[in-house]
């Protein structure tokens, strides 16, 4: 059977007036992932999961596959066990805008008929400091 993760939700904390999508915040995963009561690996299985579901087709123009994010997803969790994650987004789930290159991904096409179907080599610099700190890019 398949678990899926307790994810912190942290909406109802937010004032109705506050306009910013529900879910839970940065800091509430980043405490849930440090003190070991959620795992990226099962968060980032989790958010692969609504990436690639029908809704979430169109809402990504490309999804990473799962093997390679289970792994940094796995690297996050031994830091985090051991007390040195990378940053607070360390083992966190991200998305970038279509038009910002993440390497493996054929999602970023600018519009553009001569690009589509190429797979980007490389990631835009704002990706490349996500990674750094340890976020994993879902695409």
């Amino acid at each position: 059977p398949t678990h899926r993760a307790h994810i912190p939700h942290a909406a109802a904390a937010r004032p109705a007036s506050n306009a910013a999508p529900s879910g839970p915040s940065l800091s509430s995963l980043s405490v849930a992932l440090s003190s070991g009561s959620l795992t990226s690996h099962a968060l980032v299985s989790e958010a692969h999961r609504a990436a690639s579901s029908p809704a979430g087709r169109n809402a990504f123009t490309s999804v990473l596959p799962l093997p390679p994010l289970l792994d940094a997803a796995a690297a996050s969790d031994r830091r985090r066990r051991s007390g040195a994650p990378l940053s607070p987004l360390d083992g966190v789930p991200v998305a970038v805008k279509g038009n910002l290159s993440v390497a493996g991904s054929s999602g970023t096409d600018a519009a553009s008929a001569a690009l589509a179907g190429d797979v980007c080599p490389y990631d835009a610099d704002c990706v490349a400091s996500l990674r750094r700190a340890g976020a994993v890019v879902l695409g």
